[in-house]
C-alpha cells in the first residue's frame, strides 16, 4: 500500500452527515443576556404593575441563549412565583426584557 493510500485510513470523516453545520447554526443564533438600566427596570415593574389577568401584552424575554417574543392574552400572574402565563407560554419575569399592552 502506497503512502497516500495509507494516510487515508488516519483521515477524519464525519460520522454524522450535517453535525458541523447544525452546530455551527445553532452557535451563530446565541445571543448574550443583556442587562437592564435601572430605568428600563422601573418601566418594566410600572407595565408589569398595570396588567391584569385578561389583558393583552407582548412580552420579548430571554430563553436558552436568545431573545423570544411572546404575544397574546394574560392568563395569570403570579407575583410570589415570579412568572407570567401569557398563552402558553410561562415567563420567568426575570428574562422578561420588555413588556407592552397591546
Amino acid at each position: 500500500m502506497d503512502r497516500a493510500e495509507r494516510a487515508k485510513q488516519f483521515m477524519a470523516f464525519a460520522a454524522l452527515k450535517g453535525y458541523d453545520e447544525a452546530v455551527r447554526r445553532i452557535e451563530s443564533e446565541y445571543s448574550p443576556r443583556r442587562e437592564l438600566s435601572e430605568d428600563m427596570k422601573a418601566e418594566l415593574d410600572r407595565t408589569l404593575n398595570s396588567l391584569s389577568e385578561g389583558d393583552r401584552a407582548k412580552a420579548v424575554y430571554f430563553d436558552r441563549g436568545k431573545y423570544i417574543s411572546a404575544e397574546g392574552e394574560v392568563l395569570r400572574i403570579d407575583r410570589q412565583g415570579r412568572k407570567m402565563y401569557i398563552d402558553d407560554k410561562i415567563l420567568r419575569m426575570d428574562d422578561i426584557f420588555s413588556l407592552f399592552r397591546l
